[in-house]
């Protein structure tokens, strides 16, 4: 989603913007941590803007020599990237605890454990 200011609404005096939403659906099969990107939400944006000098560009046909208007184009396009991550669900009527019930972690649980690896050698140069 953007600001959209041109269908934004005046609320005291300020102008709230709308949002531009894109959508995009589809269906696909992942397996775990395989990644699916979704591409091709282009939007082609034309921005006028008018520059002048106060008065003396209302002035009919003079005012045209006081006042300038420019043009932009803007092209944008959105991408989107999902990657499964598969969890197992809760049974229905199980107790969750949350972050804040758990209680403060001791020392203990806080340091890392080494994990069993194997020894690293370096290449042979032969």
């Amino acid at each position: 989603s953007e600001p959209d200011y041109a269908q934004g609404v005046q609320l005291f005096g300020f102008t709230v913007p709308a949002f531009v939403t894109r959508r995009a659906e589809t269906r696909v099969r992942l397996r775990q941590s395989q990644t699916l990107i979704i591409a091709g939400l282009i939007l082609d944006t034309n921005i006028s803007t008018l520059r002048k000098v106060p008065y003396l560009g209302d002035v009919p046909y003079l005012g045209a020599f006081f006042r300038h208007t420019s043009w932009s184009h803007v092209k944008s396009e959105l991408l989107m990237t999902v990657t499964p991550q598969i969890i197992q669900p809760i049974p229905a009527g199980a107790q969750v605890a949350l972050p804040i019930e758990r209680g403060q972690m001791t020392p203990e649980e806080v340091r890392t454990k080494p994990l069993s690896a194997p020894d690293v050698t370096r290449p042979r140069l032969w």
